[in-house]
């Protein structure tokens, strides 16, 4: 009864799985190994090591064909297959099938007899209907794909046809690259601006240092117009917190001498560089300098000097406290020393000229001095400080700072 099952199975396969038969055409000269069983011709039950192997044959048995090999497994229930038939396959049919290198099984050749499943494959090449291959299951896919394409379709229809160049739009950029071109261009703005910051800190450098040098070459000046060997200290005319002031003689010259001591060295080198700042001198407010030097002194340690022109009313404090005044020479009096402090407080460009803004700090009646015909003039710059606005301060320059700070140097009851 099993011969008659199977080869009746074998029958139904032909007829299903090929198409109508021709006749053979001949043995071929090609020859094949292939595997040889049939579960029909043995005798008792199927071994048990038979669903273990999923289809390798159990007795290693095969056979010589012509071309091509098959096989025949049957599905068990636990999904273990068993061979049911394995040998050559006649060439009938399409001279194309059967062609692959392995016995692969596709959807045409599995059946269902009696509730069971058998699936058959044939291939050509040596022994390889041992095994069988199952094609792997076409990829599920993704909602989220079938709508993209669906609306990929849509757009689609309402696209224009292209009859020479059609330009798509650039896919949009990732997040990350976003970021970067973002960070790349800020970092670029921000170095330009610290360039053109620098570039403009350095052409304004020039131009200080290349004013500072007119600075010295006054200095300089200054220095040789005084000869303190033909000076003679006559009488003490004033007395103050870092000098003393004396009247003297200079080539027959009466001068105002004010002397500073080795102590005071700081504060007669800050009032000799306010006195030397370009354009300074030439106001009618502001004492007249008329140059500075260095000396020993009586106990061998040096003094310091600053020749200045002699006002013979001396300070207004001394002045108001002897004499009284009318209204116009009170007016001409304020009008002097408002004149010189507006003067010290502007910012000058004449030429190649710089003056810069000073602060003058220590602004009392016994600093501002009476000339002869009543009208008065600033001195006494030991506390000044020059402010440099918007330009940088050279190296070294410790007696100036900026505009912006004047408030934090200026000393209480300064009114400018």
């Amino acid at each position: 009864m099993a011969a008659v099952c199977g080869a009746s199975l074998t029958v139904c396969l032909c007829f299903l799985l090929l198409p109508p038969a021709v006749t053979a055409t001949g043995l071929q000269s090609e020859d094949r190994e292939c595997i040889f069983s049939d579960v029909q011709q043995r005798a008792g039950p199927h071994s048990g090591t038979t669903n273990e192997l999923r289809g390798m044959v159990p007795e290693n048995s095969t056979v010589r064909c012509n071309r091509r090999c098959f096989g025949l497994w049957e599905k068990k229930p636990d999904g273990g297959m068993l061979p049911v038939k394995q040998g050559c396959w006649p060439p009938v049919g399409n001279e194309q099938e059967c062609l692959s290198d392995h016995c692969q099984v596709t959807a045409a050749a599995s059946l269902t007899l009696n509730d069971t499943d058998y699936h058959f494959c044939c291939c050509s090449r040596d022994l390889c209907n041992a095994n069988f291959t199952e094609p792997r299951p076409p990829p599920t896919p993704r909602p989220e794909a079938d709508e993209a394409r669906r609306a990929g379709r849509q757009t689609d229809r309402f696209k224009l046809p292209c009859k020479s160049i059609c330009y798509t739009d650039p896919q949009p950029l990732r997040r990350e690259e976003t970021a970067l071109i973002t960070l790349v261009t800020v970092a670029i703005a921000a170095v330009a601006v610290v360039a053109l910051f620098l570039g403009y800190r350095m052409m304004k450098g020039k131009q200080k240092q290349s004013l500072s040098a007119l600075d010295v070459m006054e200095a300089a000046n200054s220095n040789t117009a005084v000869d303190l060997d033909h000076l003679k200290l006559l009488e003490l005319i004033g007395r103050g917190r870092y000098g003393s002031v004396f009247r003297g003689f200079l080539n027959e010259r009466c001068v105002a001498v004010k002397v500073f001591s080795s102590a005071d060295r700081r504060n007669y080198a800050n009032e000799r560089s306010i006195y030397r700042v370009p354009l300074l001198q030439q106001h009618d407010n502001i004492a007249r300098f008329l140059g500075a030097g260095e000396r020993p002194a009586s106990d061998g340690r040096p003094e310091f000097l600053i020749l200045m022109e002699f006002y013979p009313h001396g300070c207004l404090s001394r002045y108001l406290s002897l004499h009284t005044v009318d209204w116009t020479t009170c007016c001409r009096m304020t009008h002097g020393v408002t004149r010189g402090l507006a003067f010290l407080h502007t910012e000058l460009y004449r030429g190649d000229q710089y003056k810069a803004a000073v602060a003058h700090r220590d602004v009392t009646s016994r600093n501002v001095l009476v000339r002869a015909d009543l009208s008065c003039v600033l001195a006494d710059f030991g506390l000044s400080m020059r402010l440099t606005g918007s330009l940088p301060c050279r190296p070294g320059d410790d007696d100036t700072v900026a505009i912006s700070e004047v408030s934090s140097v200026l000393i209480p009851g300064y009114i400018p």
